[in-house]
C-alpha cells in the first residue's frame, strides 16, 4: 500500500515511537516546539519535533532534585540508507569536540553539584566530525538532511536556553533546581563509525560498509556554526536582558552575586554568562554548547536517556543549595515560581 511508505517518510510514525519511549521512562512530552529564527537580514518561524523533560530523579515522584530537557529532531530513513560518520582522529588536546553533549548550567541556579559524573558520561561518546548518508541500493551519498536537521536543534537552544534561564532566574533561589538539557538527533538509520584506515584506496577494494566502518548506537558528532547563528542567538539574548529590567526577574541569580560577592567564581556568574550570550553563540559561555550534538539511533534511545538520568542522579546525589544563600533567603520560597 503506497500511502503506508508516505506515511513513514512523513516522520510522524518515528516521532511518535520516540515520544512513546520517553513517556514509557518517566517524561512529559511538549509536542512541537515552535521558535524564531533570526538571521543577517531575514526572520522566518522554524520548528523542532519535539521537547520532552522530566523532574529528577525519576524513581522518587516526591522528591525533585532536578530537571532534563531534551528537544528531538527526527528523521526517518527507508532500510537501504545508513549514516556514515567521521572518526575523530585528533588527540584529545587537539580536538575541537568537548565534553559538551549533555549541557549542565551550574550558573543558572543557586545549587552546587557535581559535574564529574556529567563530563565523564559525555566522554564516554565516540566523536566524530562529519556525517554523511549512504544508500546501498542506489548509491546517493549525500549531508543535506543530516545538516539540516542539526541546525533545526541548533537555532532551537537559545530560546530553550532562554526559558529555562528565565524560570529559575524568577523563581525564589531554594526553588532554582539545576537543568540539564540533552539536544538529541534520533533516526533509524544504522549508524556506523568510519575506521581510521579509510582511504579512496580501501574504498575502491572493499566490498560492504563493513569493511571501512564499525556500527555504534550513539555519536557525538561535532557541527560548527556560521556567524549568522552567533548574530540569531544574540538578538534572543539581548532582548532577554532588555525585558529582565527588574531585581525580581533574575533574583535567583542576584542573590548568588549578593552573598557569595567577590568570591563568587566566573563560572558561576549569570550575569556574564548572559552577556556572553547575548553577543552570540561563539564567546566564553559554554563555547560547544551549540556545536555538539548527539545522533542517536532509535533502538538504543532509551539506553540513552536512562544513562544521563543516572549521571544527573549521581551528580545531584550530594547537591544542595549554597549555604550562604540558604542563610539568606532561607528553606521556604514566599510564592511559585512565575
Amino acid at each position: 500500500m503506497k500511502w503506508k511508505s508516505t506515511f513513514l517518510s512523513s516522520g510522524f510514525p518515528l516521532e511518535h515511537e520516540v515520544a512513546s519511549t520517553l513517556r514509557s521512562l518517566g517524561f512529559h512530552i511538549n509536542g512541537e516546539f515552535p521558535y524564531t529564527r533570526y538571521g543577517s537580514s531575514e526572520v522566518s518561524d522554524c520548528s523542532i519535533d519535539l521537547v520532552c523533560h522530566a523532574y529528577l530523579p525519576l524513581e522518587d515522584k516526591g522528591t525533585y532534585k532536578a530537571r532534563l530537557i531534551v528537544p528531538i529532531e527526527c528523521k526517518y530513513r527507508v532500510l537501504s540508507k545508513s549514516w556514515l560518520f567521521m572518526v575523530d582522529m585528533n588527540e584529545d588536546d587537539f580536538s575541537p569536540s568537548q565534553p559538551a553533549g549533555l549541557r549542565e548550567f551550574s550558573c543558572f541556579t543557586a545549587y552546587d553539584y557535581d559535574e564529574k559524573p556529567i563530563i565523564d558520561y559525555c566522554c564516554s561518546m565516540p566523536a566524530a566530525l562529519k556525517a554523511t548518508e549512504i544508500n546501498i541500493e542506489t548509491g546517493e551519498t549525500h549531508d543535506t538532511d543530516i545538516k539540516h536537521a542539526l541546525n533545526q536543534l541548533r537555532y532551537a537552544l537559545p530560546s530553550i536556553l532562554h526559558r529555562e534561564v528565565f524560570f529559575n532566574g524568577a523563581c525564589h533561589p531554594v526553588d532554582s533546581y539545576p537543568f540539564f538539557i540533552l539536544p538529541l538527533l534520533v533516526t533509524n538509520a544504522p549508524l556506523r563509525m568510519t575506521k581510521e584506515s579509510l582511504s579512496i584506496s580501501t574504498v575502491s577494494a572493499v566490498q560492504s560498509l563493513n569493511e571501512i566502518s564499525e556500527a555504534v548506537d550513539c555519536v557525538d558528532l561535532f557541527s560548527d556554526h556560521s556567524d549568522s547563528f552567533d548574530e540569531h542567538c544574540a538578538r534572543i539574548f539581548r532582548n532577554f536582558m532588555a525585558i529582565t529590567t527588574t531585581k525580581t526577574d533574575l533574583r535567583t541569580y542576584d542573590a548568588v552575586q549578593e552573598v557569595l560577592g567577590d568570591s563568587l567564581p566566573q563560572y558561576r556568574s549569570a550575569r556574564k554568562a548572559l552577556q556572553s550570550l547575548s553577543f552570540g553563540g561563539s564567546l566564553d559561555f559554554q563555547r560547544n554548547m551549540f556545536r555538539q550534538f548527539w545522533v542517536c539511533n532509535l533502538k538504543s534511545l532509551g539506553t540513552i536517556i536512562l544513562q544521563a538520568v543516572a549521571a544527573i542522579n549521581e551528580s545531584m546525589s550530594n547537591g544542595k543549595i549554597l549555604s550562604e544563600v540558604l542563610r539568606t533567603y532561607g528553606q521556604q520560597s514566599p510564592d511559585k515560581c512565575k
